[in-house]
């Protein structure tokens, strides 16, 4: 990671959402940026046979503010659906529907058409790497009707946003992709190291460590001449003081999912 310069401010001043320092401004989100909705998605396969333009969708973002897919769509989509191209570095999120308490985020990596449930912000006046990380910090009001969930977008402009000057956006907004970047090849290692583990485990589980010379055909596989094979129920006992009570039913979670105090 680069060394990176940041300012060390001694001034502060009393803002409408706290002290902050001097050189820095609250600004609201419609005077840095432009913000509408997208557009219908196209109705009909033949919109999307043969297609060569993406197409975001909601499902389309990840939980950790990636945009991970897209649907391509017909020129002849665009033109009867007169569909708006947006440009790479805009940012969207979930403007309807459940997906807002999930509070996704992300960059468009390159020109894409948006459905309409995303609303999509342009930058104007404000480094849009940093806007995009002040976006996911950021809690919105949602509004309910008839159990809909949705953001307004005149009530999006009024966000305030916290704006230093331009370097030391850049700045911030570098560190902070760095460590995505440095968390996202963690998180590539442990995948790779889960399917080596994995890997592992079904040479152990059925050839075992040492070397064996001799195997034999069983009901469950090949397996080394010296092993068995034999039922659960004839090497332990699986709950025995345990009665299902008739009639209920039993929600079962992965061992991840599951805190310590479960077993206290």
């Amino acid at each position: 990671m680069s060394k990176i310069p940041f300012y060390r401010e001694k001034n502060f001043k009393k803002t409408e959402i706290g002290e902050i320092p001097k050189e820095w401004e609250v600004r609201k989100l419609g005077e840095i940026a432009h913000l509408e909705g997208g557009q219908s998605a196209p109705q009909g396969e033949t919109y999307f046979k043969n297609g060569k333009y993406p197409f975001i969708r909601v499902q389309h973002i990840s939980n950790n503010h990636k945009i991970i897919g897209y649907d391509l769509i017909s020129e002849h989509a665009i033109k009867d659906y007169h569909l708006k191209l947006y440009p790479k570095g805009a940012i969207v999120f979930p403007k309807s529907g459940a997906s807002i308490f999930q509070e996704k985020r992300a960059i468009l990596p390159f020109d894409s058409y948006v459905v309409s449930h995303l609303c999509v912000v342009i930058p104007k006046k404000v480094d849009n790497l940093f806007l995009y990380y002040s976006l996911i910090r950021k809690k919105f009001s949602i509004n309910i009707n008839d159990n809909y969930p949705s953001l307004r977008i005149s009530d999006l402009k009024k966000v305030l946003i916290l704006i230093p000057p331009l370097e030391e956006q850049k700045n911030i907004a570098k560190v902070l992709k760095d460590f995505d970047d440095l968390l996202e090849n963690i998180e590539k290692q442990i995948k790779t190291l889960k399917r080596v583990k994995k890997g592992l485990m079904n040479i152990y589980f059925t050839k075992g460590v040492f070397k064996h010379k001799t195997f034999k055909d069983t009901e469950i596989g090949r397996i080394p001449a010296e092993w068995e094979v034999k039922r659960l129920g004839d090497i332990c006992e699986i709950n025995p003081k345990y009665k299902v009570q008739k009639g209920k039913f039993y929600k079962f979670l992965p061992m991840e999912a599951v805190s310590e105090d479960h077993y206290r």
